[in-house]
Parts: C-alpha cells; structure tokens; sequence
C-alpha cells in the first residue's frame, strides 16, 4: 500500500504542478485579450488629442511640441511611458488594416497607435504592459482635454463636451465641484489635477476647470479590477476542471484495480475459495493483491484442513470408541479380577489412542495456521540426532538404530538454524515411523551442502511404492494393507510443514537398506553464529 500511495502522491503533485503552469498560460493569455481592450477604451481619447496637437503643429515646431507633451505629461522612459513618432510601415499588417477599417486608435505590440494626417506616420503611446498604468497615462489626455475645454472660454461647454464624448467614447460630464463625494472633493480643493473614484461599483475620472468649482467626469471607464476578476475566474474554472479530470483518470486505474481485488473477496465470502487476485492485472496494488492472495490461500488451506479433520475425526475417534465402550461391557461379565484388569488394560490402550489421536490433531492445526519459523535456535547438529536416535532406541528395542555423521571437517562442527521444538518433533516422527515398519535397521546420515543440511532417515522394511511417495506426506493418508497400524497419518504430513515452514523440502524414496528412505532439507547456522 505505501508504494500505492507514493504513486498515487507523486501523480497529484505532477498534476498540480501542471494545473499550475496551465493556470499562469491561461491567465496570461486572458490578460493579454484584455489588456488591448481596455486601452484603447481608456485612452482612445487622449492619444487622439495628442495626434490633433502634433498635426496642428509644423514639421519644424513638431519636435518641440513633443518635447513639450512629453515633460508635461510624464511619458518619459523613466516613466515607461513615452510618446513617439513612427512610420506606418513599422506597425503590424492588423493595425493597418483596423486603420483602413476606421478605427481611431489601436492596441499594436503593447502600446497604443493612432493615424497622422499625413497618412504616412503614426502616433505610439506606451507601452502598457499593466493595467494599473492606464491611469497614470490618461492623465496626459485629460489635460488636453480640460485645455480644449478652456480655450473655448464660454461658461456653457454642451459643444465642447460632446465632441469630446465623440473622441473619448464614453461619456464626458460637467459636474459641480460640491457634487462630488467627500473625499474626491477635498483631493481636488487640495490641488490634483485629477481624481479616480468608483461610484456604484464604476470607475470615473473627474478632473477640475481653471477655477476648481466645476470638474468634468470621464467615465464609466473600463474595469481593470473587474477584469483581472473575471480572468481569475475563468481561468479558475479551467483548472479546476482539468485537475478534477486529472484525477479522475489518475484514480481510475487504482479505482479498478482495487474493485478487482473486492470482487475476488466478494467472491470469495460466496464460497469460491479458490478465486485469487491476478496481480499482472493490479500492479499498482500488486502488493495489496499479494498479501490478499496469502489471506485467501491461509483461509482456503484452515478451512479445508477443518473439513479433512472433521471428516476424519468422525472415522477415527469411532473405532477406540467403540473399543472402550465393549471393553466396558466386557468388564461387567468379567468372571474374575484378572480378566477384569485385561479389559481396563484395553480400554487405558484405546484411551492412550485417543489422547495420541488428538495430540497429533492438534499439532497438525497449529502448525497450519503458524506462520513461517522465527524464533529459531542454533542447534548442533550431531548431539541432536544423537539425542533422537538414543531415544527412539529405547522405544523401539527390536531395531538397531544407528548414526553416520556428516562427512567435514573433524575440527568443525555443523550447527543448524531450526526452532528446536520443531525439528526434534519432525525428525522424531521420522524416526517413529521407520522404527515402526523396520524389521531390524534403521539409519541416520546428513550431509552438508551449499548452506544446509539434508538429514536422511531410513529403514529395512516394506517401503513405499513409488507412486505412493508423493501421497503419504498428505494428511490423513495411510497405505492399503497398514489400515491396522496405530496413528491417522497425519505425522508425514507434519513433517513436511514443519520442514516447509525453515524453507526446506522433503522427498519419499528408496532407502540402500531396501526399504523407505525419507530425507529432509534443514538450514544451516552461519560460521560463527554459535
């Protein structure tokens, strides 16, 4: 799950970092649509008046006209505002065709354009690479026209005013200075040439006449702030939208996946108990798939062991039953006390059987639902078989038990990596089992190699047919024509899982005394880990 995760993380911020470069592209692109709107709007009137002053001018006074416009106007480059004169040829194949079209004034490569009248140059006002400077720049046009106002010198100015209503493209209104709002009002008794306000939400431009107590309004003008507004919330919406789909189509393989793997528990919980997970399909959650498959195959692997147990309890706890309960009988017709103690005798060997049956039963359960050895020992190899072998000796007195060493060096001793409990139940079942079908040998040999060790038990008796060999390490199997024999053939079967759960194998063969020879795979204990 954690690498799950990472991707799932990694893949979110690759997205955000896209949203993010497509958020500044999209925002950049509307700011651009916007910017050339709103000046030619604002300041169509002003550079329009700028021209009407160049053009009035000679060829020889034009330069000083402009140097005069420049200083009075602030358009210096310090500013970042200037006023040139240009050849038409040098504006964009579009602006001359607006121009040709009839528009007055037009937004070319950030600065606004204007027609001469010599129809061979050009007026360039700018550039305005921000909004906010538009309001700055339109002072100079509001000084031309409050100068245009002047020089009429009538107290009523309706011609005047619509003219430049004409040029200005919005609206051009004489206001009394009381009028105003406060604030606007005592900026322009302090002296300002002009004042920007908002009314209702609008943006206007009022600017003062010679004596103060009249102010013209510009205006609505257009919204820059209202604007960059409505540019934040489309280009918002936009990525809102596309990190949403983004997600959408990161999550969607996940999403699959993962109802792979509810569908294979759903079917599961139905009763399939061989559905797995196919982890080729779920490789973003192939670890999920893994420990999911290990769950179902530990689940399957419990409830077909309670299932195999359940059936054979059935079978087998029925013979020593039925054993004890005629031994009872017996007992009560006994005659005399020593028929008496044989029957007790019979039922205390059904009741060891019993006690052996679920002994082994309950072994068997543990070690399916244990988990792989790892509270492991180091164990020395000889000395335990040793051990064993003197053990199963004394149970087993019609057979010769004997050892043969490990072939190393003399000076070394070979020590194994096992859960001691573990090993010494396994190769004592080993043991058991040989001296139990032996007629009179059984043998134990190891040997080392690469790592481990492979501990060998074998016997002179009947041995296992070959095809036999892989099914008597199932459980609950016992060969036909040893159905008498004691036990329910479950201790190859817990061998194997013991042997199994230290990572090694078990194989059923032919011993070199004529009959069953079973080796067993074992770790060995690193050098110096004694």
């Amino acid at each position: 799950m954690t690498r799950l995760f990472i991707q799932f993380y990694v893949g979110v911020l690759v997205v955000l970092f896209s949203v993010w470069l497509i958020h500044g592209a999209i925002a950049e692109r509307q700011i651009g649509i916007e910017i050339p709107r709103i000046v030619e709007v604002a300041h169509r009137g002003g550079i329009t008046l700028l021209a009407e002053r160049i053009d009035a001018a000679s060829l020889e006074e034009r330069a000083i006209v402009l140097n005069e416009l420049r200083q009075d106007f602030g358009f210096t480059q310090k500013a970042g505002l200037a006023i040139r004169i240009v050849s038409v040829e040098t504006l964009s194949l579009e602006s001359r065709q607006r121009f040709q079209a009839g528009e007055k004034a037009v937004f070319d490569n950030g600065q606004l354009v204007t027609m001469l009248a010599s129809g061979n140059e050009a007026l360039r006002l700018g550039p305005f690479p921000q909004f906010t400077h538009y309001e700055r720049a339109m002072q100079g046009g509001l000084r031309l026209a409050m100068a245009s106002v002047a020089e009429q010198g009538e107290k009523d100015h309706s011609s005047t005013l619509e003219r430049l209503e004409e040029t200005f493209g919005y609206d051009v209104v004489q206001l009394e200075t009381g009028e105003l709002p406060g604030w606007q009002r005592i900026r322009i008794a302090a002296g300002e040439d002009s004042v920007f306000y908002l009314d209702d939400g609008m943006p206007y431009v009022v600017a003062p006449l010679s004596d103060r107590s009249v102010v013209l309004r510009f205006g609505p003008l257009p919204d820059y702030a209202d604007t960059e507004q409505r540019i934040f919330a489309r280009s918002t919406a936009i990525v809102l939208l596309v990190t949403a789909i983004a997600i959408a189509l990161l999550l969607r393989p996940m999403a699959r996946q993962l109802r792979l793997v509810e569908q294979a528990a759903r079917a599961i919980s139905s009763g399939e108990l061989n559905t797995r997970v196919d982890e080729s399909m779920v490789r973003s959650a192939k670890p999920l798939a893994e420990a999911f498959n290990q769950m179902a195959t530990r689940t399957e692997t419990l409830l077909r062991t309670q299932r195999e147990i359940l059936q054979t309890v059935s079978h087998e706890l029925r013979t020593p039953l039925s054993r004890i309960r005629f031994a009872i009988d017996l007992i009560e017709a006994a005659e005399d006390d020593a028929e008496r103690s044989k029957r007790l005798q019979a039922v205390d060997d059904a009741t060891s059987e019993l006690d052996e049956l679920v002994g082994e039963l309950l072994q068997y359960v543990r070690l399916e639902s244990a988990e792989p050895a790892s509270d492991r020992e180091t164990l020395p190899l000889e000395a335990s078989c040793d051990a064993l072998v003197e053990k199963y000796s004394a149970i087993y007195t019609g057979v010769r038990f004997a050892t043969r060493p490990a072939d190393v060096d003399s000076n070394s001793a070979v020590y194994l990596d096992v859960v001691p409990t573990a090993f010494h139940r396994a190769i004592g079942n080993l043991l058991s089992n040989a001296g139990r079908y032996a007629k009179n040998q059984v043998v134990v040999s190891s040997t080392v190699d690469d790592g481990s060790v492979t501990i060998s038990v074998e016997d002179d008796g009947p041995g296992v047919p070959e095809d036999d060999r892989e099914r008597v390490l199932e459980p609950f199997t016992r060969l036909e024509g040893n159905a008498g024999t004691q036990g329910v053939g479950l201790g190859l079967a817990i061998v194997r899982r013991i042997v199994i759960q230290h990572g090694g194998s078990v194989s059923v063969g032919a011993s070199n005394l004529g009959g069953c020879g079973i080796s067993t795979t074992w770790p060995m204990a690193e050098e110096g880990s004694t």
